[in-house]
């Protein structure tokens, strides 16, 4: 039996029993060796067959690999160890044909010479035990781009500054000792050609290892370097992106030791203005869109601020059909390609096409010169996402996500070519609609959302839902509050500042009524709190004056409206209201005026006032609502309109009123006006 002994100490020369181990890796001896491929000799950091020297096991005890530091003028042996823990030494008899470039393959036979490299640097190792082959991989890092990433307009830069911790055992490649300007792109790390490594399995088989390297971010904004190593994978179709243009210094390391990639960029962003002097506007026509027009181009969305010349969209191509980009409705100035033109062509017309029906974002930056087709990138992101990025998918003709907790919405989509924040693309859902952020510098309005409601876009016809069914029995039987959104107050969105407040009976925490100039047609929700998909509702058991359309109550004509909500009786009452008072003893009754809004009376008497509203359902109402439960008055020192709030005294209780005095209520803007003869 062999003995092999080895002990492991960083930066420490041990001796143990005539053996040497030298920072972490050169062991002479080991007992009982596991049995497993291994690589030895002086041209690698193992002198014999050791456990950091052992090839991983990369497909069904075929395919073995490793990582490896080589030295050139020295030579290296493979080994394979059995059950016995004897290693059988293995030399090459002969080169094999490779089956991709920069790869050297070998027969492995015994007896035979080792291996040997032309240059210093990492190497893949791969055998295939079946075979008896060798491959040798050199792993001479780049940064590779589809557009440029030097300032002179290269798409590739080589990381050939390597070096080699022979402590730390860790590589490290640079692109320079100084700091070079590099451009915003997408980008990714690859050694050789960037294609997959063809390797044989069989004498008919091939595998493929993947020789592309990214970071470990899950969507294209947040793949991104910083000045702390991070890891990188090669298991990723997500690129990498540079956001800013600046000076910098990219470097990748790989540890022999952990057996993992990792990379950073040090340097400083150069701020750049936006571009400006470019169109504010941008259309896309053509044969796809039924040709040019009002009715059939398509506005696109811009990006950043007005002027720079950068615009999106998201929608489907029909493959073949031409597609061109004016800056106006007309398609007088169009135009079908620029200087940089990502994932389409154009036909013989000189039209773009793409190859390939379906849905794209299409990015477009003027100042750039680039047109880019991109498979779309939407995602979902706030309070209603945990603060996560959840991305949306593709089914049929829309996009659909779902939210996995309650609070407010965002929602963006991403380029590969746009560099500013995530919140350039955002857009949001007001009113089934899709609303855009564009270049407003406005934070966009709140969209708050219960957990677990699912949202649906389509971006061809820009409408949009929260896709859940109202239920009564989600709404309680009181409430502490009670609230209205509608087309005119808050553009049915919860989150809106608009959103009306209903006002509480006296006594009652379960009848709640709203007053207010409604035009007819106009839709209605309410919900005892402010959210979609939380304690929505249209209608209850009794419902009484409306109709419903579209998840909306539907005032049916021009009007002063009483809202009225009872949520023991389980009742929703839409009628026209009454406005009616005492002056003293004598009663009266306020007119609708001429703007058919505003409502007005002149007191019969003086004395004391009290005015209130009822509609119809109230003389069958049972328990009766007894008409002090919903006084409204004007505050005399404000001008302001309320209601008589729970526990509040006698509105203007001590005010004598004077007989011919003109009273107006102005219920959409709260105001009361008083007019003494």
């Amino acid at each position: 039996m062999k003995h092999i002994f080895y002990i492991i100490s960083t930066g420490v020369l041990v001796l143990i029993m005539g053996g040497c181990i030298d920072n972490n890796i050169s062991f002479d001896e080991q007992i009982n060796i596991a049995k497993g491929v291994y690589i030895y000799g002086p041209a690698s950091e193992f002198s014999a067959e050791v456990p950091k020297g052992r090839l991983a096991n990369l497909k069904d005890t075929v395919l073995y690999g490793l990582n490896v530091w080589l030295k050139p003028n020295e030579r290296f042996k493979i080994s394979y160890v059995g059950d016995d823990g004897q290693p059988i030494a293995l030399g090459v008899s002969g080169e094999g044909s490779a089956l991709s470039p920069n790869v050297r393959v070998y027969n492995l036979s015994q007896g035979n010479d080792g291996v040997s490299v032309p240059t210093e640097g990492l190497y893949k190792i791969i055998v295939n035990k079946k075979l008896n082959e060798l491959n040798v991989i050199p792993m001479d890092f780049k940064i590779v781009s589809d557009l440029e990433i030097t300032e002179h307009g290269a798409k590739e830069l080589a990381l050939d500054n390597v070096t080699y911790d022979h402590n730390a055992h860790v590589v490290t490649w640079k692109s320079g000792d100084k700091e070079q300007l590099l451009t915003p792109t997408e980008y990714t790390f690859c050694y050789g050609n960037g294609l997959p490594v063809l390797v044989r399995y069989s004498e008919s088989q091939i595998d493929t290892l993947s020789s592309v390297y990214t970071g470990i971010g899950a969507n294209i904004r947040t793949n991104v370097l910083t000045n702390e190593y991070t890891n990188l994978t090669n298991l990723s179709k997500v690129n990498l992106k540079l956001k800013r243009k600046g000076n910098y210094i990219v470097n990748i390391q790989y540890s022999v030791l952990s057996e993992n990639f990792t990379a950073k960029i040090d340097g400083e962003e150069v701020i750049e203005p936006e571009a400006h002097g470019y169109s504010t506007e941008l259309y896309m026509g053509g044969e796809n869109f039924g040709g040019w027009g009002v009715d059939n181009s398509v506005k696109m969305i811009p990006v950043g601020v007005a002027g720079n010349g950068a615009f999106w969209t998201i929608r489907y191509f029909t493959a073949g059909k031409a597609i061109e980009w004016s800056t106006n409705q007309t398609g007088s100035d169009s135009f079908a390609s620029q200087g940089s033109n990502m994932n389409f062509t154009t036909d013989a017309q000189g039209h773009a096409t793409v190859s390939q029906s379906g849905y794209y974002l299409v990015y477009v930056d003027l100042s750039r010169k680039l047109i880019s087709f991109e498979s779309p990138e939407v995602y979902g992101i706030g309070d209603c996402f945990n603060g996560d990025e959840q991305r949306f998918v593709l089914k049929g003709d829309h996009f659909e996500g779902k939210t996995t907790n309650q609070g407010n919405l965002k929602m963006f989509a991403v380029s590969k070519y746009n560099d500013r924040e995530w919140n350039s693309m955002e857009f949001n859902i007001t009113n089934n609609m899709i609303s855009y952020r564009g270049v407003d510098t406005q934070e966009m309005e709140n969209v708050p959302v219960a957990q677990n409601i699912p949202i649906e876009l389509n971006f061809m016809d820009d409408t949009a839902k929260f896709d859940y069914v109202m239920s009564e029995t989600n709404v309680p039987e009181y409430a502490t509050a009670l609230y209205l959104t509608s087309d005119d107050f808050g553009n049915m969105n919860w989150g809106s500042p608009l959103v009306e407040s209903f006002d509480r009976s006296y006594s009652e925490d379960y009848r709640w009524f709203y007053v207010n100039y409604f035009k007819g047609g106009t839709g209605l929700r309410f919900a005892t709190e402010k959210c979609f998909g939380g304690n929505e509702f249209v209608e209850l058991k009794d419902n009484t004056g409306y109709t419903i359309q579209g998840g909306k109550a539907i005032i049916p004509e021009d009007g002063i409206y009483m809202i009225f909500i009872d949520l023991s009786l389980r009742m929703v009452c839409i009628q026209k209201a009454t406005i009616y008072g005492y002056a003293g003893s004598t009663n009266f009754t306020f007119l609708t005026d001429s703007n058919g809004k505003t409502v007005s009376a002149i007191l019969p008497n003086d004395g004391r006032v009290r005015t209130y509203v009822r509609i119809p359902k109230f003389s069958s109402l049972t328990p009766r609502f007894s008409e002090w439960k919903r006084e409204v008055a004007v505050d005399l020192e404000t001008g302001e309109l309320a209601f008589r709030k729970p526990g509040a005294d006698e509105p203007n209780k001590d005010h004598i009123w004077k007989a011919g005095t003109k009273l107006t209520y102005d219920f959409p803007n709260k105001r009361g006006i008083v007019v003494e003869p």
